[in-house]
C-alpha cells in the first residue's frame, strides 16, 4: 500500500500512480534514442562515409570537448529537484530557475570557450599531432554545439518540470531529421561536415523546443 497525504492508498491507487508515472515518463524513454543518435552518428557517419581517419580525429576532438562539457553535465543533471521545488512555487519560479540555471551554465561555457581558445592548439598538438593542429577550429564549433545542446537541455527541462515531456520528444525528433539532412555534408567535408552536423542537430532541436513552447 501507499500513503496519499496521510490516507491508505490500496492496490487500484497503486496502479493509478504507475500509470500517470509511465504516461509522464513514455516520451523521455521514446526521446533517449534520438537524442543518442543526435550526439554519436554523425561521428559513426563520417567513418563510414569519409574515413576512420577522419572518424577518429572527429571522436578525439568530441572527446575534448566532452572533458570540458562535464560541470555542464553535473550542472543539468544536479538541478531537476531544485527546479521541482521551484515549480510546486509556481511557473513564475519555475521560469527564474530555469532562467538562473540557464545563466550558470552560459556562463561555464563561456570559460570553456575561452580555455579552448587558449590551450585548444596546444592540446590538439599534445594529444595527436601537429599535423592536426589545423583541426583546431572544429574543436570550436563543437563546443558551439554543445552550448546549443546545454541550452535545449535547460529547455527541456523546464518543459519536464511542467509534465510537458512530449514536447522535449517534439524537439528531439525535429534534430533527428536534421541530423539526415546533414549527412551529405559529411562526405564532402569529413571531421568537419560531421562537427557541423553536430551542430546543426542540436540547433534543429532547440528550434523545435522553442517553436513547440505551449503558447507558440
Amino acid at each position: 500500500c501507499l500513503l496519499d497525504r496521510g490516507k491508505l492508498v490500496g492496490a487500484d491507487g497503486g496502479r493509478d500512480i504507475a500509470r500517470l508515472h509511465l504516461s509522464l515518463s513514455k516520451w523521455n524513454i521514446y526521446g533517449a534514442p534520438l537524442r543518442w543518435a543526435g550526439l554519436h552518428l554523425p561521428i559513426l557517419f563520417v567513418g563510414a562515409l569519409h574515413s576512420l581517419e577522419a572518424a577518429a580525429i572527429l571522436g578525439t576532438l568530441r572527446a575534448i570537448t566532452t572533458f570540458a562539457n562535464v560541470l555542464l553535465e553535473l550542472l543539468e543533471t544536479s538541478v531537476p529537484a531544485w527546479l521541482s521545488g521551484k515549480r510546486q512555487q509556481g511557473q513564475q519560479a519555475l521560469l527564474s530557475g530555469s532562467l538562473a540555471l540557464l545563466g550558470v551554465g552560459s556562463l561555464i561555457w563561456a570559460a570553456g570557450m575561452a580555455a579552448m581558445a587558449l590551450m585548444g592548439e596546444t592540446v590538439i598538438r599534445n594529444m595527436l599531432d601537429a599535423e592536426y593542429a589545423a583541426y583546431t577550429p572544429v574543436l570550436y564549433v563543437i563546443w558551439a554545439g554543445n552550448g546549443i545542446y546545454f541550452v535545449g537541455r535547460t529547455v527541456g527541462l523546464h518543459y519536464r518540470m511542467q509534465q510537458n515531456s512530449k514536447l522535449e520528444f517534439l524537439g528531439l525528433a525535429m534534430g533527428a531529421c536534421a541530423l539526415l539532412l546533414s549527412v551529405p555534408l559529411i562526405p564532402l567535408y569529413g571531421a568537419w561536415g560531421g562537427a557541423w552536423s553536430l551542430v546543426i542537430v542540436q540547433v534543429a532541436t532547440l528550434g523545435g523546443l522553442l517553436a513547440s513552447r505551449p503558447g507558440s
